[in-house]
């Protein structure tokens, strides 16, 4: 399976085709972007699911309690979207997992602090401070390979 992942090219595209200030068209992309993020976070009831709203709550050198596992992402990225489900689907099946979703472009110290270079980008924390990175969504779809990757984690000392 290939690889795909959105980069700052990809950013830089979407920016470009609003970029004839057309007003109402950059307002209609804000706006269905708005919904979009809206509709997904209202669908999660998942007690172990987050989206990250705290630009400084997670960094590399942390210590956390139990496997957590951030999905760095964002609203204009077609194979973020195309992950999402997967993600969710992943967050049901473990509930004694953190799984954490952060945007990119709401927080980008947090993506810089990872160092984020493409999305989507997984970056999997274990409590013994071990962190594996997945760009792109080749190691991450579908679903099957996703748990497998979850699975070791738990596994691993």
């Amino acid at each position: 399976m290939a690889m795909t992942a959105c980069s700052k090219a990809d950013k830089a595209a979407a920016d470009e085709a609003v970029g004839d200030n057309d007003i109402a068209k950059v307002e209609r992309v804000a706006a269905n972007a708005s919904a979009e993020v809206e509709a997904g976070i209202a669908g999660q009831e998942h007690k172990n699911f987050t989206v990250l709203k705290d630009d400084s709550k997670y960094r590399p050198d942390m210590k956390v309690e139990r496997l957590t596992i951030l999905d760095f992402n964002a609203t204009w990225c077609g194979p973020c979207r195309q992950f999402a489900p997967v993600f969710d689907n992943a967050a049901e099946m473990f509930p004694g997992v953190d799984f954490v979703s952060v945007d990119t472009d709401v927080n980008p110290q947090t993506a810089e602090a990872f160092g984020v270079n493409g999305i989507p980008h997984v970056a999997v924390i274990r409590p013994n401070g071990k962190i594996d990175n997945y760009v792109g969504t080749g190691d991450l779809m579908p679903i099957e390979k996703f748990a497998k990757i979850i699975t070791d984690a738990l596994e691993a000392k």
